[in-house]
């Protein structure tokens, strides 16, 4: 670190010891204690930064080619700001440091060139002096030690016998030495700790924080709107950067982004119902979500964080559509059935009705607090193989009972079969169960007759093929032996 400089971090207890205490109040108090009451002091208090990297909250560039017309720029704008009294503002500072002390060496070449010397050689003597030079290595067993030379700590802050410092060079086979003061002199001065530049002009920065509780996208509008008042001469600009301009190209990263995703969702879903009016709708779902979060932050007073919140709306979008998809294929499905006519919003009443715990069972598995990664993949996919496995059952169901309703009209209206099992009738176990049980029949091949000499059973491949075959190989007039196939069939 640098001598002129200090860190003091304070860590806080856990949320759940604090008794409702909120750090955004604590670090509010500790700036209105400390900020501005010690002169010659620059005080910041600000929390750790969670994620990658930001500029300040404040941080507005002046640009220019004359560096003593930025400094009284800079100078004039803080105070210009100041004036303004613009709540939340932490102080203003600039990163230009001042008045930097410095030791001038000018070399007279004239007299370098009598002793024939380089501007080099009396640099890199200095630098020797001050700095060290690496001119051995000292080894004991297989570790080496470098070994610097350099002046001794009471002379390297001594001016007079750094001066005094001689130059060794080599003239006609002899080694000669010539003080430093003889070809150099040596002023005090004072310059400026760095010049910025950027696109080939100069630049200072004029910055600061934004105390906890106050919104920086609402204080630089403020302050946009007050500089609107502030001349400045031809040839200079300013402009907001730091956080401001990191959030506005996040923020047109993710709309690209979130545009892209759109446009894949909507490609995949006119691909898979053949239709537009279906995907319009389920893309429609994004639209309520988003405003949900909205509501949800401003309810609870949380901080908007753009990049986070932008990457949580996009991944929210991917859940609702996985829920709109099952929620609009599930209503066609009751929509299609033979045996129970559905207008439009009874199917959407009864659809939501049957899906919406199946809903429950995904948001539940997709927002979960794990303590490691391990558990947060564990339970999205486990939730997801849950949600899979259940609808894929009630599919399976719904076109076993659409199978039998079409053997039911090819027989006639007078000749009815037993009722089907309702699926609302079941529960998800029930459904799960019926189809292992369904499965294991396909695998059976039964070879026994009946005693009845006009009907049989035969390999079953399906359910519906079950049916099928089975009325094909019967007569239809015997209702008797009709039933014996459907009660074979429950």
């Amino acid at each position: 670190g640098t001598p002129h400089k200090a860190l003091t971090t304070v860590t806080f207890v856990d949320y759940e010891f604090r008794k409702g205490i909120d750090t955004r109040a604590i670090m509010r108090v500790i700036s209105d204690e400390l900020i501005g009451k010690y002169p010659g002091v620059q005080l910041s208090v600000e929390k750790d930064n969670m994620g990658p990297p930001a500029g300040k909250a404040i941080n507005i560039e002046i640009s220019g080619q004359d560096f003593e017309e930025l400094l009284y720029l800079s100078d004039s704008m803080m105070t210009f700001i100041d004036m303004a009294n613009i709540e939340g503002v932490e102080g203003l500072k600039s990163n230009l440091t001042v008045g930097k002390p410095e030791l001038l060496v000018t070399i007279d070449r004239e007299k370098a060139r009598r002793y024939g010397l380089s501007t080099m050689q009396i640099a890199s003597t200095i630098r020797t002096s001050l700095f060290g030079k690496e001119i051995s290595d000292f080894k004991v067993g297989e570790d080496e030690y470098p070994i610097q030379l350099r002046l001794q700590e009471k002379y390297r802050y001594n001016v007079p016998a750094l001066m005094n410092q001689k130059i060794i060079f080599n003239e006609d086979g002899k080694n000669i030495g010539v003080p430093i003061s003889a070809v150099a002199d040596f002023t005090y001065s004072s310059t400026y700790g760095s010049v910025r530049r950027k696109n080939m002009d100069r630049v200072i920065t004029v910055f600061s924080n934004v105390i906890e509780g106050y919104n920086s996208t609402e204080i630089n509008n403020l302050i946009a709107e007050r500089l609107s008042n502030f001349e400045l001469p031809e040839g200079y600009t300013y402009s907001f950067t730091g956080e401001q301009q990191e959030q506005q190209e996040s923020m047109a990263f993710l709309g690209r982004a979130m545009l892209i995703a759109l446009a894949l969702i909507l490609l995949i879903l006119v691909t898979q119902f053949n239709s537009v009016i279906r995907p319009a709708i389920i893309l429609a779902s994004i639209l309520f979500s988003t405003i949900g979060v909205f509501g949800g932050i401003a309810t609870f007073k949380m901080d908007f964080v753009v990049v986070m919140t932008g990457i949580g709306i996009i991944s929210l979008a991917g859940i609702v559509v996985n829920n709109a998809i099952v929620l609009v294929d599930y209503i066609e499905l009751l929509k299609a059935r033979k045996r129970k006519e559905l207008g439009l919003e009874e199917a959407d009443l009864e659809g939501t009705k049957r899906i919406y715990p199946k809903w429950l069972m995904l948001e539940y598995s997709d927002v979960p607090v794990p303590s490691n990664p391990e558990a947060l993949q564990l339970a999205i996919s486990k939730g997801l193989f849950t949600l899979e496995d259940a609808i894929i059952s009630a599919e399976e169901d719904e076109a076993f009972v659409l199978e039998i309703e079409e053997e039911e009209e090819s027989i006639g209206p007078h000749k009815k079969l037993s009722p089907p099992v309702k699926l609302e009738d079941l529960e998800l176990e029930e459904i799960t169960d019926k189809r292992k049980k369904r499965r294991e029949k396909e695998e059976e091949t039964v070879n026994k007759p009946e005693s009845t000499e006009d009907f049989h059973y035969i390999p079953v491949k399906s359910v519906g093929s079950f049916v099928s075959d089975s009325l094909k190989t019967i007569d239809i007039s015997k209702e008797q032996k009709i039933k014996a196939v459907i009660g074979k069939l429950k």
